[in-house]
């Protein structure tokens, strides 16, 4: 684990003339072509003071002389220059914790899991963090902290940041996910998960809020999860809006009563959270769910099955790359289709050959959908502009001969903030339509 710089001197860098209009309006990043000088000659995520051309102060934060991203910008407060301690960062973090109570991500009496940190979207880059409440019943229930040091800045204060975190949540267990490939262009390295204190190194059953809507407040659903080594956190988080939606308007229209079982197609499903929540409001009204769940990963396809069987649903899974193999799957009309892949556009270079992979994906994904489907469609590629995506929606829809009616869009729960000064923030967007019928 890094050594904390506890009370250390931030050194001070400026900015060329003209370089400071996008901190003042906000944004938290910094180029290493927009300094007077070069970055080289300070540690990566060393405290650094930022000052504009005429020498008026813009901000606290660290700096990185390997990223092209050269300076993060932790606090605009010139009086805070000890930004890392652990005081202050006990108070950065019981702002975000506060936040999410009030807005009922994190209620008391649910117990339930959810986003605590957001890197910018939170004021501090770099740092993530999210909050599992544990356990398959509340009184036994406990809370497993994950945190992720995505820049070097964060990886440096990590002794102090994680006082912090016991200050607060007082957790159970704390895993430490610092195994994200990015840390590579931080010039830190990429580390094994570690764990402190008490944490199942595989199938801990994680408590979420219903995403249904009409469910009781306190209502949770279970998902057995690997918080050490599964994907990012181990769960994902920012999709619980965009089901509740999609629940809302699935509900409202089978209030006459279903008889059939419902049949969902849930494509790069993980550990099912879509499947599973579906499965749960679906046989909470009596109604019967069967799900194919489709994930390149064998051991993923086997928590997605477990969880949407707990939940009241049948499952089968499909072991595939789904841009490879859908076509194998031949003859099948499903009632709900899922379909939220992985970042197809994971960084600039990508964007020629990601757009086809999105029509591709949608294509397929239409041809399985049953006349007066459901279908939900998904990117979480941060670069994919949104009428981008919409395009290549539509054009997968209108090759299959649909007449498709948009219903409602959604973006990351709201326990993942953005704020307008940074647009890079806002990553997820979801569509959720419903077929009228095929044209052709």
């Amino acid at each position: 684990m890094a050594q904390t710089m506890k009370n250390s001197p931030a050194k001070i860098w400026r900015l060329k003339r003209g370089s400071d209009r996008r901190v003042r309006a906000g944004h938290p990043w910094v180029y290493s072509n927009e300094l007077q000088g070069s970055p080289k000659g300070i540690e990566p995520g060393e405290k650094v003071t930022l000052f504009d051309a005429g020498g008026k102060f813009l901000a606290h934060g660290y700096g990185n002389p390997s990223s092209l991203i050269a300076f993060r910008v932790v606090s605009r407060a010139e009086t805070e220059n000890q930004w890392d301690t652990v005081e202050n960062l006990t108070k950065r973090l019981r702002t975000a914790w506060d936040l999410r109570t009030k807005l009922g991500a994190n209620p008391a009496a649910g117990m339930n899991s959810f986003r605590w940190m957001f890197g910018e979207g939170d004021d501090f880059p770099g740092l993530v963090i999210d909050v599992y409440r544990t356990g398959e019943t509340a009184e036994g229930a406990g809370t497993v902290v994950v945190v992720q040091a995505h820049t070097a800045g964060v990886d440096r204060i990590m002794p102090n940041l994680l006082q912090a975190v016991e200050e607060i949540a007082k957790p159970t267990g704390v895993v430490l996910r610092n195994d994200v490939s990015h840390r590579k262009q931080e010039g830190i390295p990429i580390e094994e998960p570690k764990v402190l204190g008490k944490v199942k190194t595989e199938g801990e059953w994680i408590r979420v809020r219903s995403a249904d809507g009409h469910a009781p407040a306190d209502r949770v659903v279970l998902f057995s999860v690997d918080l050490v080594r599964g994907q990012k956190t181990g769960f994902f988080l920012d999709q619980s809006e965009n089901i509740g939606q999609f629940l809302d308007l699935f509900t409202r229209a089978e209030r006459a009563g279903r008889k059939a079982p419902l049949r969902i197609l849930d494509l790069c499903c993980y550990v099912g959270q879509w499947s599973t929540q579906i499965a749960a409001a679906a046989a909470a009204r009596g109604i019967a769910t069967e799900a194919l769940l489709v994930d390149a990963s064998a051991r993923a396809l086997s928590y997605a099955k477990a969880n949407v069987e707990k939940a009241g649903g049948k499952a089968e899974v499909f072991e595939a790359d789904v841009l490879a193999d859908l076509p194998k799957l031949v003859d099948l009309e499903f009632d709900v289709v899922i379909c939220d892949p992985p970042a197809l556009i994971p960084s600039r270079k990508d964007i020629p050959t990601g757009k086809p992979a999105y029509l591709k994906l949608n294509t397929e994904a239409f041809r399985l959908l049953a006349p007066g489907g459901w279908m939900v469609t998904c990117s979480c590629s941060q670069l994919l502009e949104e009428e981008d995506f919409a395009l290549q929606v539509s054009k997968g829809s209108l090759r299959n001969g649909r007449e498709m009616r948009w219903l409602a869009r959604g973006t990351q729960a709201i326990d993942h903030p953005m704020k307008l000064e940074f647009p890079e923030g806002k990553y997820l967007k979801m569509w959720i339509g419903k077929d009228l019928g095929k044209t052709g």
